[in-house]
């Protein structure tokens, strides 16, 4: 009965260490989406501007359904202007690669998809958004 429950205890261990390291694995990935420069000549980042003007994002990594690795961002924005709240959900795509364990700091990332209220944006009416977005940090952004 010892063997059993140690044999059982280990197996637990193990399942829990590669959650772990899953976990830490995918933070690794947001990371890289973050740490992107918005644009060429901009100092900003990607988690710099969608952490200001969602100041509760939720961030998160997976695979989609047909192979692609993406970092996904969700959150809230309380609008005092217009006294209303929009919601965002942003995907941001990592290019050119083929397995997960190619994606590093380096790989390059694209705007794949972006939905405000409920609504999709076309890839157009996605770039303007983030351009806004970007507006927005460097207007109103704590100095």
């Amino acid at each position: 009965k010892l063997m059993k429950a140690s044999l059982l205890m280990l197996m637990v261990a193990t399942c829990m260490l590669l959650v772990g390291i899953e976990v830490s694995s995918n933070s690794e990935f947001i990371s890289y989406v973050q740490d992107k420069k918005v644009g060429d000549r901009s100092q900003a980042t990607i988690g710099e501007v969608v952490d200001f003007y969602l100041p509760n994002a939720e961030w998160s990594f997976f695979t989609s359904d047909i192979g692609k690795f993406i970092v996904e961002v969700s959150g809230t924005h309380q609008n005092e202007e217009v006294e209303g709240v929009t919601t965002i959900l942003i995907q941001f795509q990592f290019q050119n690669v083929a397995k997960k364990g190619d994606i590093n700091m380096l790989t390059d990332v694209s705007l794949a998809y972006m939905e405000v209220n409920g609504n999709v944006c076309s890839r157009e009416e996605a770039l303007e958004n983030m351009d806004i977005l970007f507006e927005i940090y460097k207007k109103y952004r704590p100095r």
